[in-house]
This record gives structure tokens, sequence and C-alpha cells, in this order.
């Protein structure tokens, strides 16, 4: 009879081992999937990270050029092209500014297309102004910082005195709308214009000797 205990005991204590065994490698089975997903998702990250730029500037309709929307680019070069990208978008979008006002005011006599025009000048004002920001997200310094702060500045400008060219259209004044729609040499289009292009060709500059 006593031996008969032993072995039951043995037995249950065999039992206790394969279930202490089997729960050991359950945990070392979650722990391993633990980190292979934490692996993953820094990986993840770090492409979030260097494409979050390009699907704002995708949804705000921009074509980027194929090394910046290339998924397989390393980060940091997707980051570089950010500063190229948004201010080359940012002059597409000021010269498309331009062109719709322009055939807004050609338009005067139908209120279907003025009402029309008003909605994508409003959309262009706003992209245009999230162009800006994602330059200057990308922390200028320097000469940069100084040519952006100008640029800044005649961009305020301009977009007021489109605001102001509108409103003066909507108010029946046509010839003021005109005098500040087609502007001048010298006035504050063509200031920025200038400013921007300065802008351009310095990060441009510094990108090469980057490169190189």
């Amino acid at each position: 009879m006593q031996a008969c205990r032993w072995s039951k005991i043995g037995q249950a204590q065999a039992r206790a081992a394969d279930t202490t065994s089997t729960e050991g490698r359950i945990a070392r089975a979650r722990s391993k999937d633990v980190r292979m997903h934490t692996a993953n998702s820094n990986r993840s990250a770090r492409t979030v990270l260097g494409c979050v730029f390009t699907v704002a500037l995708l949804a705000a309709g921009v074509s980027l050029p194929p090394s910046f929307a290339a998924p397989a680019a390393p980060v940091s070069v997707l980051l570089d092209n950010v500063p190229v990208t948004a201010l080359q978008a940012l002059a597409v979008d000021l010269a498309q500014l331009r062109d719709d006002q322009r055939a807004q005011l050609a338009a005067r006599h139908d209120a279907a297309r003025i009402e029309a025009y008003d909605e994508r000048l409003g959309n262009l004002h706003q992209r245009i102004a999230r162009h800006a920001g994602y330059f200057q997200a990308t922390a200028p310094q320097g000469e940069q910082a100084r040519k952006f702060a100008l640029v800044q500045q005649q961009l305020g400008k301009y977009l007021a005195q489109h605001r102001q060219a509108n409103r003066a259209l909507h108010e029946g004044d046509l010839q003021y709308a005109q005098a500040l729609s087609l502007g001048h040499s010298g006035d504050t289009r063509h200031v920025l214009w200038t400013e921007l292009q300065s802008l351009q060709q310095s990060v441009a500059s510094v990108n090469v000797a980057q490169r190189n």
C-alpha cells in the first residue's frame, strides 16, 4: 500500500512538472512574439515618420518626384526632400492662385462661376499655408531661416492682397479688383517671387553639398 501511495505521488509530481514545463514554453513563445511585434512596430514607426510629409502633400494634390514618392527610399532621404518639395508645391500653388483669380475676374458676370472660383481660391489659400508650414517644420537654420522669414512676410501681404481683390469684386468695384490682381513690376507678388526663388536656390545648394 505504501509503495502504491509513493507511486501515485510520483505520478502527480511528474504531471506537475510537465505542466510547469508547458507553461514555461508558452511564456517563452509569448515573450518572443512580443519582441518580434515590438521590432516590427519600431520599423513601422520609422517608415511612418519618413512618409508623413509625403502623405500630407499628396492630400494637398501635389505631384511628388519619384525619389520622394518611392516607399523603399530611406527615411533620411524622404526627410531631406521635404524642404525642396514644400517650396516647389508653394510655387505651383501661388501661380495657380494668380491664374484662378484672373479667371474669376473674367467671369464676373457669371454668379455661379464666381462662387466656384471662391471655393477654389479658398482651398488654394489653405494649401499655400500648409506648404509654408511643412517647410517651417523642418526648422531651417541660418541663411535659410532668414530667407524664409522674408518669404513669410511677403506671403502674408500677398494673400491679404488677394483677399482684398476678391472682396472688391464682390462689392462691384471691378477696377480696383483688377488693379490688385494684375499687379506690376516691383509689387508684392514680384517681391514674393524673388524671395521664394532665392530661398529655393539656397535649399538646393545645401542639398547638393550634403550629397557630395
